[in-house]
């Protein structure tokens, strides 16, 4: 069995609103149901930031919304373990994104790929991040 992958918050948002900016690979692995797909509680955190500085909108709060579009993807969100929190500083600071360090940090000590499409991710590859688009 699969041991899953790790969605980064945009792939996330692109599945529920802008499918066609998924690469065909991210698609095959989204679109097949035996495949585990984890979603980290940091983008669920920096969503309802984005939501609260207003620079995202949903149809309802963000608390119902979000929610209900995890539970309709069967994705499991992944919580933020004090181990995880701290391991953070293992990783270079390659990347100034704190949300995004976060997700590399759990996708490489946790050994689960990420799906991203952020250009300064790839530069995790040779610390151990297995990476996917």
């Amino acid at each position: 069995m699969n041991k899953g992958y790790l969605i980064d918050t945009h792939v996330f948002l692109w599945m529920l609103t802008d499918e066609h900016k998924l690469s065909v690979r991210a698609k095959i692995i989204l679109e097949n149901k035996d495949n585990p797909i984890f979603m980290s509680t940091a983008s669920l955190w920096e969503l309802a930031i984005k939501y609260s500085l207003g620079k995202i909108e949903f149809p309802t709060k963000p608390e119902i919304y979000l929610l209900n579009k995890i539970y309709e993807e069967n994705i499991t969100v992944i919580p933020i373990t004090p181990i995880m929190a701290l391991k953070i500083h293992e990783i270079p600071q390659l990347h100034k994104d704190p949300f995004d360090r976060f997700l590399i940090t759990q996708a490489i000590f946790d050994n689960i790929p990420l799906i991203s499409n952020d250009i300064e991710i790839k530069k995790y590859k040779k610390h151990g991040l297995k990476l996917i688009w």
